[in-house]
């Protein structure tokens, strides 16, 4: 399960599991909320066409995640295999970073960037969730 807090321009939604509904272009707005300061369990932190630091393991629950781009005017994003219908669980449009909760059971999970052209540049990875 996951539950999803989105910001953008229209407003503030919230998402349980079921995608995000109608919301124009999947590269309009960002999935989370921009936080510069904000504290997150997990971050994903992009530059260029990289993920420069990701997570590969997490402990089991419901975690506070960040995507984290640093200088480039690229979109990115962050979509884990089996949740929120394969849409992003995190979005970013502009350098900044942006938060939002993530539940994960145990398992390992496939995470990527499916901006066109981004996966096959090398933003993809494997996230091993178990307890300590």
């Amino acid at each position: 399960m996951i539950m999803l807090v989105a910001a953008a321009a229209a407003g503030v939604w919230f998402v349980n599991g079921g995608g995000l509904g109608a919301v124009g272009s999947p590269y309009a707005n960002s999935v989370g909320v921009l936080d510069m300061t904000g504290d997150a369990d997990y971050v994903w932190v992009t530059e260029g066409l990289s993920f420069i630091s990701a997570p590969s393991r997490m402990e089991p629950g419901t975690h506070t995640v960040a995507l984290e781009v640093l200088v480039d005017d690229l979109i990115h994003n962050v979509v884990i295999e089996g949740f929120n219908g394969e849409r992003p669980v995190l979005q970013a449009r502009n350098p900044g970073r942006y938060l939002n909760e993530l539940t994960l059971e145990a398992g390992t999970y496939v995470y990527w960037c499916d901006v066109g052209g981004h996966r096959q540049a090398g933003m993809h990875g494997t996230i091993s969730v178990a307890g300590s």
